[in-house]
């Protein structure tokens, strides 16, 4: 990895060195070199350990040369040629020096595999994120292009109380209403133009602090911006060149990982990394929902749209059929998701309780050749992943050897949960003996007992409830309850709660005429 001489000046500043330097940040400087002979020409590529007397001998020539020099030397040399250097006492260890510079560069050079495999590895942004931030000295923040919180990096002292980092995590974005109209402007303009991160001075009642600001872009497009304050420590050089590698790999990683570039999507970045199980911050979540008036605990539903024949959605009808499921879910945040489409609804649409809405919506489905997965109804915005889960559930059986365009999950839940346990055991193993004894009972009866004991158990033990449910006479209920009862050889009125669980459980089971 190339350095510049402002980095190595923050690693050697307790040297009891000077640095005499221009502002530029670019880096170039691919090592270090003992430099003991001054015939031979320098390179613009290596940071150069000379001492006095051979740097005195030194060709005038200009150039981006960079030196540690050991002992006095003329300093307007340096600046009448161009030059940048770290002066050190003259009874400097010079072979010690290089040894940490070989180690600084070594440092570096290490951090840069270390970003470059966690993108190969295909980690989280997050974790990209926090690696890019191992060698800054305050911690910093990645906003999106509407200055929406998305992610921080580094430590915060142990109190923020009363700084920008305290309005940041408790709003989940940061305000420009402080800001002159021509301030912003201009810190417009600068993330519009730079190529890289710059210095900026607080306003209102953070004037005494001083910010690092850079913008993300990718072809020539801002979609992210950087933010820091000097809350730990005062900024230098050397940390704002660190900045300026760490925003290329952020732009790198969101560029190369698939699963990075949702962060151009603005609101739909955080829904994403919800549905992969990753870490979002709350506030940012809360931030981007009151977009919509809508609240982290609200209550929510997710439908998950994709082809009844499960081929790929092409890219180019994505927006075609969004537009046509909009048309009735106009609220919806809707947006192209692994095979298809996915849409939260707040309130949840009226998917189960408006008839007219669930008719609109299985009609245009089946015209256009989706169909549609619905989770249960949820009240908490962070648990978006499960929600995913139930709406991919829900689509993976028919109901009744039905199918349907619009799946509600809990329609299935009850055979999803049977599936799941036949493919972990027999089915038979986890009924009650009692139960399949009862099952079996000759003359057909078996069946339409278990079910009466179903009914019967899952309507709280209540007679008039169940009879009416198996639309009998209250008293052919309680002659086949005996009959029940004597079958099993127990009292249901008095059996305890775990013993009622395992007989419905079984009748549930023996319910779907499994029968091994």
């Amino acid at each position: 990895m190339k350095l510049n001489i402002h980095i190595i000046w923050d690693e050697l500043q307790e040297s009891g060195g000077e640095l005499v330097a221009t502002q530029d940040i670019l880096s170039f400087l691919c090592g270090v070199r003992l430099l003991e002979r001054a015939d031979i020409v320098p390179s613009e590529q290596f940071l150069y350990l000379i001492d006095t007397q051979t740097f005195s001998h030194l060709p005038a020539v200009t150039g981006r040369l960079n030196f540690i020099c050991i002992g006095t030397i003329d300093r307007s040399v340096l600046e009448e040629r161009g030059w940048s250097a770290i002066l050190l006492p003259g009874d400097t260890d010079r072979y010690q020096v290089f040894r940490i510079l070989q180690g600084v560069f070594e440092k570096y050079a290490q951090w840069e595999r270390d970003m470059l495999l966690a993108m190969a590895n295909s980690e989280s942004l997050q974790s990209i994120f926090d690696t890019g931030a191992r060698f800054l000295r305050n911690p910093i923040a990645l906003f999106d292009t509407s200055l929406a919180f998305v992610m921080k990096a580094g430590t915060l002292p142990p109190n923020i109380e009363s700084t920008i980092w305290e309005e940041v995590l408790s709003q989940g974005y940061t305000r420009m209403e402080n800001v002159p109209l021509e301030e912003q402007r201009i810190m417009a303009h600068l993330l519009a133009t730079s190529d890289g991160p710059f210095f900026v001075q607080g306003q209102g009642q953070y004037n005494n602090h001083q910010q690092i600001v850079a913008s993300l872009k990718r072809s020539g497009t801002q979609f992210g911006t950087f933010g820091m304050i000097d809350i730990n420590e005062p900024f230098t050089l050397g940390q704002l060149s660190i900045v300026s590698h760490l925003k290329y790999f952020m732009e790198l990683a969101t560029k190369t990982d698939l699963h990075l570039k949702g962060i151009t999507e603005g609101s739909s970045y955080f829904v994403e990394r919800l549905l992969q199980g990753l870490a979002v911050e709350e506030n940012a979540v809360a931030y981007h929902l009151r977009k919509k008036n809508w609240f982290i605990k609200d209550e929510f539903g997710l439908l998950y749209f994709t082809r009844t024949d499960n081929s790929q959605i092409d890219e180019s009808m994505h927006d075609m059929y969004a537009f046509r499921i909009r048309l009735l879910m106009d609220d919806a945040l809707m947006f192209p998701y692994e095979n298809g489409i996915l849409a939260i609804s707040h309130k949840d649409a009226g998917i189960r309780n408006d008839r007219r809405f669930l008719s609109e919506l299985s009609s245009l489905l089946k015209n256009i050749g989706l169909c549609c997965g619905a989770s249960l109804v949820f009240h908490d915005f962070m648990s978006l992943k499960y929600a995913f889960i139930q709406s991919k559930t829900a689509l993976t059986s028919p109901v009744n050897g039905l199918k349907p365009q619009v799946y509600l999950f809990e329609t299935q839940y009850t055979d999803h949960i049977i599936k799941a346990l036949d493919a972990s055991t027999s089915l038979k193993s986890l009924c009650h003996p009692k139960i399949l004894q009862l099952y079996q009972v000759i003359g057909g009866k078996g069946e339409e007992y278990v079910r009466c004991l179903q009914t019967y158990l899952i309507n709280g033990r209540n007679t008039t409830a169940t009879a009416a449910k198996l639309s009998i006479h209250r008293n052919t209920l309680l002659y086949r309850l005996e009959r029940i009862k004597g079958i099993i050889g127990m009292d249901l009125e008095t059996a305890d709660e775990e013993i009622l669980f395992l007989l419905y459980v079984s009748c549930l089971i023996l319910q779907r005429n499994v029968d091994r």
